[in-house]
């Protein structure tokens, strides 16, 4: 289980610094294969072509430009879900019936979009929970109801990973929306 959750803790930090340092490379190698292949075009364009390699190679270039595109786009979604990722974790800590629903009326999204960005959180394993289809909420495994917060052993500590609000009563829970580890913090100073 500590393996587990360890694992969904750099989950989205994870991906998130794959996201940016692939979005860089491959802003890099898109800027540089279509120069070359916009310049092998017109090369062929002013009829300097001077065998069958200047004829095809461009178009072998702009095709590699044109995957790299793919890649920034990609790394561009990465980016937006995770972005949405902490936008959601937070929505889903202060309301406790974990309504779809409300959160899509909440940030002014269509339910759908929200449903299938939840669904991909779920299956990156950013979020440790699933969706429910028939009450359309967000179930959480780890989720306990609050508890009266007069009990002196309910510690509130925000996750490191995901931004949620946890009531905990020990060191070494997991966040109960991401499965990050949370722990209190022993230096009395």
């Amino acid at each position: 289980m500590e393996k587990q959750t360890m694992h969904r803790s750099w989950r989205v930090a994870v991906d998130l610094w794959i996201a940016r340092f692939g979005s860089v490379f491959a802003w890099f190698w898109l800027v540089l294969w279509g120069l070359l292949g916009i310049t092998g075009l017109a090369e062929l364009i002013a009829g300097e072509a001077k065998n069958s390699t200047d004829v095809v190679l461009p178009f072998i270039l702009l095709g590699v430009a044109a995957l790299h595109w793919l890649v920034v786009a990609a790394c561009r979604k990465t980016k937006d879900l995770e972005l949405d990722f902490h936008q959601y974790c937070a929505f889903f800590s202060r309301n406790p019936d974990k309504s779809i629903p409300e959160l899509a009326k909440a940030i002014k999204e269509p339910e759908n979009t929200v449903q299938r960005q939840l669904k991909e959180m779920c299956r990156r394993g950013y979020f440790n929970g699933y969706i429910d289809h028939r009450t359309q909420r967000m179930v959480f495994p780890h989720y306990r109801p609050p508890v009266d917060p007069e009990k002196p052993d309910l510690n509130v500590l925000q996750c490191p990973g995901c931004g949620a609000v946890n009531a905990i009563a020990k060191t070494g829970d997991i966040c109960k929306y991401c499965g990050a580890p949370l722990e209190l913090s022993t230096d009395k100073s």
